[in-house]
């Protein structure tokens, strides 16, 4: 991940990923007024973790990944929102990243930042709209 280079179900994303590039058999595909946006069918594995995956480009290169765990003790909506369940899934996002990455560059109060030439890799936390998770923004 260090290196923007992340494998994903059966495909390999990086920084020069192009929309034409990357087969829609495991995503969802969405196109919008400015770009495409591939989410996943199922939870897709990146290293031993299941996330939901959101990917997206502009009209032809990748702008970010997101990930969300898909562990079922994280599948929460702001009806069924629960601080303690949301906390502890900012630690595992958090643990996830230090684990594979390790000490952040920076941290905020969202999460981790993890800055690179290509792009940055960052933890995020929003306890209103009930949702924490992983993003990976390409430059």
């Amino acid at each position: 991940m260090q290196n923007g280079i992340i494998k994903v179900g059966k495909y390999v994303i990086e920084p020069t990923t192009s929309v034409a590039t990357l087969p829609s058999d495991e995503y969802n595909v969405i196109n919008t007024k400015n770009g495409v946006v591939y989410i996943s069918k199922k939870p897709l594995e990146l290293f031993g973790v299941k996330f939901w995956v959101t990917i997206y480009f502009d009209k032809m290169h990748i702008k970010k990944v997101e990930l969300s765990n898909a562990s079922e003790k994280y599948k929460i909506n702001y009806q069924t929102m629960n601080s303690t369940i949301l906390e502890q899934l900012k630690k595992e996002n958090n643990d996830f990243l230090l684990n594979n990455l390790g000490p952040a560059s920076k941290e905020n109060l969202s999460g981790l930042v993890y800055e690179y030439p290509w792009g940055k890799v960052m933890s995020y936390y929003d306890f209103k709209s009930a949702e924490a998770g992983i993003v990976i923004c390409y430059f």
